[in-house]
């Protein structure tokens, strides 16, 4: 292609002819930030890298669905234009286990219940909210009921513990 500027003919050279595009996405977009991008010229190794948000981790670069690397940095020969997607998991997300225990009224006055869904020995603490212990119980039953009438009005901590599989989950109930 040429411009022509008054008697002089002027040549434009395309900067992305004979080259390839690699576009880099991810998912989901505040996951990470990643580096590589652009244009390469075919046959070229190129390097790509993602590096995870706070609260994110990478999981693994795809390609059009398919998994091409499970490292987040990689490199790989330019053939064609590409869109690789970083993929990343936010953090605790799938590591929460389902509620092993309710508790309720909540808020309660006198008595507070506990149901389980297991009646395997499990241990239970009381702390008051400047971390002392109050009470602690066993348990063996799928439900226990468990007298509050002698704290003070105010909100607790309430933690299982389940021995055999090492369970650990709390909860907040309040006591008017």
């Amino acid at each position: 292609m040429a411009i022509r500027w008054g008697s002089h003919s002027y040549g434009i050279v395309d900067a992305a002819a004979d080259k390839y595009l690699v576009t880099l996405v991810a998912n989901p977009e505040n996951g990470g930030t990643l580096t590589g991008e652009g244009y390469y010229l075919p046959e070229v190794t190129a390097s790509v890298s993602a590096i995870p948000n706070e609260n994110h981790e990478f999981v693994n670069w795809t390609k059009e669905g398919e998994i091409i690397s499970t490292t987040p940095s990689f490199t790989f020969t330019v053939t064609e234009n590409v869109t690789l997607t970083a993929n990343f998991k936010p953090l605790g997300i799938s590591e929460i286990a389902p509620a092993a225990f309710n508790i309720y009224p909540n808020p309660a006055t006198d008595k507070i219940k506990i149901v389980r869904l297991t009646n395997e020995k499990a241990q239970i603490e009381i702390y008051n909210m400047f971390g002392a212990k109050l009470k602690t119980f066993e348990l063996s039953e799928l439900e226990t009921e468990i007298n509050i009438s002698g704290f003070s009005s105010g909100v607790y901590l309430i933690r299982l513990i389940d021995n055999r599989t090492l369970l650990l989950q709390s909860y907040c109930f309040i006591k008017h």
